[in-house]
C-alpha cells in the first residue's frame, strides 16, 4: 500500500546477524534495508533485487530516557539488566557465567534484573551464585536509573565479530554516565573503548572488579562523563533518522 502511494518503505533488522534467516523474506518486500551488522550487507545484496538499497544502521539511544544527570551512585555494587538462556546463545551464556563467577570470587555484590522473569520455562532461569541476587524485570524507562544508581553496570555483546553491532544496553549505560564493563568486540574497539572497561577473560575481570569496587577514581568519573557526552553527540535516534533521510533521499 505504501509503495502504491509512492512512500519509501524501510526494513531495519536489529537482530542481525543471529536472525538474518528469520527475517529475510520480510526484508525482501522493502525498498530500503538497514542492518545493525555490517557483515550482513553482502548477504542481503545477494538475495534482494538490484534496486533495493542495503546499509548499516547502528543502535542508538533515546535521550529523553538515557541521559547524564551527574554522578549519584547509591550502591557501590554491580548490576546486569537482561536475560539468560540455557538453550540459545551459548557464547553469550559463557560470558555471563564468567561475570557471575568473577563477581562471586571477588565478593562483589551483583544484582540481576531478569528481563524474562515472567517466563515460566526453566530455560530462562539464571544460575545461583554467592553475592548475586535476582530481581524481577523492570520497565524499560526504569533502566536509566539503575545505571545511575549502581557503581558498575555489566554488558554482554552477543555478536563478537562485527564492527557495527553491539548491545544497545552498552550505549544506554554510557549515555547515563554509568561505568560499564563489557566483553570486547570490534565494534567496542571502534567506537567505545575510551568510555568503558573491557575484559577478555576471568582474570582480567577479577582485576577490574578489585580495582573498581572500592569506588570510582577521578579518572573513572571523567571517562564516564566524556562517554555520556560522546553518545549524546553521536548516537541518538535523531542522528539515525538523519542517516535514513540521507540514504532514502528525503530532505
Amino acid at each position: 500500500y505504501a509503495k502504491s502511494l509512492g512512500i519509501p518503505t524501510i526494513f531495519w533488522n536489529k537482530e542481525d546477524g543471529v536472525h538474518f534467516d528469520r527475517f529475510i523474506e520480510s526484508a525482501k518486500l522493502f525498498d530500503h534495508i538497514f542492518t545493525v551488522d555490517e557483515n550482513c550487507i553482502s548477504k542481503y545484496q545477494a538475495v534482494v533485487d538490484s534496486h533495493v538499497t542495503v546499509n548499516t544502521l547502528m543502535f542508538a539511544i533515546q535521550p529523553s530516557i538515557h541521559h547524564f544527570t551527574g554522578f549519584h551512585f547509591k550502591y557501590n555494587e554491580t548490576n546486569f539488566v537482561g536475560s539468560y538462556s540455557h538453550h540459545i546463545h551459548s557464547k553469550r551464556r559463557t560470558w555471563q557465567n564468567l561475570i557471575f563467577e568473577a563477581s562471586s570470587e571477588t565478593k562483589t555484590k551483583l544484582t540481576i534484573f531478569d528481563r524474562n522473569s515472567n517466563r515460566k520455562s526453566s530455560k530462562y532461569r539464571y544460575p545461583k551464585y554467592d553475592n548475586m541476587s535476582i530481581n524481577t524485570a523492570v520497565a524499560y524507562v526504569e533502566t536509566a536509573q539503575i545505571y545511575k544508581d549502581y557503581l558498575i553496570s555489566f554488558n554482554v555483546n552477543t555478536i563478537e565479530d562485527s564492527t557495527t553491532m553491539f548491545s544497545r544496553r552498552l550505549i544506554e549505560i554510557i549515555a547515563c554516565g554509568g561505568i560499564a564493563i563489557t566483553n570486547n568486540t570490534p565494534a567496542v574497539e571502534s567506537y567505545f573503548k575510551d568510555y568503558c572497561y573491557t575484559f577478555k577473560n576471568k582474570n582480567e575481570l577479577i582485576n577490574l572488579l578489585n580495582k573498581l569496587k572500592e569506588g570510582p577514581t577521578e579518572i573513572d568519573l571523567a571517562r564516564a562523563k566524556s562517554g555520556a557526552e560522546f553518545i549524546a553527540k553521536n548516537h541518538t535516534w535523531t542522528h539515525r533518522l538523519q542517516e535514513i533521510r540521507t540514504i532514502i533521499g528525503i530532505k
